[in-house]
């Protein structure tokens, strides 16, 4: 997004607030600098609120840190000429690697362990289950309707990473 998009403005003009005066906002809240900043809309309500700003909006956030990228939606609010983060948020990996994995499985219980395993298993069988399913749908007009619910679980499956050998870590 472009840093120098007005985001509001007042009648004066007094007040004006860039996408980069939001970026500073977040990097300052965060302490991770800001890599993309997408507007995903102004809120109709900002009055319901805890803070019950004059205006708000929700952006998509991707944040660097150490561990790999991070994102988080944020809602960013402006009473007068003062821009602030409207309620805490915690911006979480964007895709899971393989040696993310290893480390969230360090020094943990059996029972976590054989859990996070589990889920492990249940993801590969899911991914199996999605290729098989795509290859049957994917030129077919007649399933159409599958289409959009297999795109959503690709995409929320390649957040906590490729669990197969066909797909490396990115």
């Amino acid at each position: 997004m472009d840093e120098n998009k007005i985001i509001y403005s007042d009648e004066t003009e007094n007040t004006l607030f860039r996408v980069k005066d939001i970026k500073n906002v977040l990097e300052a809240y965060t302490h991770l600098p800001v890599l993309e900043l997408t507007l995903l809309g102004k809120s109709k309500y900002p009055e319901n609120l805890a803070q019950q700003p004059e205006q708000a909006w929700f952006f998509e956030a991707t944040f660097q840190s150490s561990e790999g990228e991070k994102e988080a939606e944020v809602t960013i609010s402006r009473n007068g000429d003062v821009l602030s983060v409207s309620s805490p948020f915690r911006p979480v990996l964007k895709i899971f690697k393989e040696h993310d994995r290893a480390r969230a499985k360090e020094n943990i219980p059996d029972l976590t362990r054989d859990y996070i395993e589990q889920l492990e298993q249940v993801g590969v069988s899911a991914w199996v289950l999605w290729k098989q399913l795509h290859e049957r749908v994917k030129d077919d007009p007649s399933m159409e309707g599958l289409k959009g619910y297999m795109r959503m679980f690709r995409d929320e499956y390649t957040k906590v990473g490729h669990l197969l050998p066909d797909y490396p870590d990115r």
